[in-house]
């Protein structure tokens, strides 16, 4: 038991670095409130990174390329939903607020991953029905047209 607390220690603290915390939730509602207060938007993404290979590539090839870490630093507060792993960890809190992220997207999208975009003032979203069929330059452009189109460009 000592074991499988050190081992989940451990990835949990290996993830926490992946990503940084200044921009990765596992809570849809606190992420969206950050996201508000730092006027970004939530990119919710649901994937099977352990039994879906466009999941794995999505993962590798774009959230995390340093060319998307670096745009969603400046404007997007990500959840990343990963349906195989967050199964196998029952912490109680992060598996409420993963269940009410399932009910609020449960079937928009037909197959991993599913990406969505959320704007935290309405809670209102633009689904990107297939996110690796963009280059990643094209993936941060449709984010930045999206957020264009809901005034929240600075620029």
């Amino acid at each position: 038991m000592k074991k499988f607390f050190a081992c989940l220690s451990f990835l949990l603290c290996a993830g926490a670095f992946a990503l940084p915390a200044s921009y990765y939730s596992l809570d849809l509602d606190e992420a969206k409130a950050n996201a508000k207060k730092e006027n970004k938007l939530v990119l919710v993404v649901f994937s099977k990174c352990d039994s879906c290979s466009r999941s794995r590539n999505f993962d590798k090839d774009y959230l995390r390329s340093s060319k998307f870490k670096s745009f969603a630093k400046k404007n997007l507060i990500i959840v990343n939903i990963d349906v195989d792993k967050d199964r196998k960890i029952s912490v109680k809190e992060k598996v409420e607020a993963q269940e009410k992220a399932r009910r609020i997207f449960a079937g928009r999208y037909r197959y991993y991953p599913g990406v969505f975009i959320v704007n935290p003032e309405d809670s209102s979203d633009y689904f990107i029905s297939d996110p690796l069929s963009f280059k990643i330059n094209d993936f941060i452009k449709e984010i930045k047209y999206y957020k264009k189109s809901l005034g929240k460009d600075k620029k």
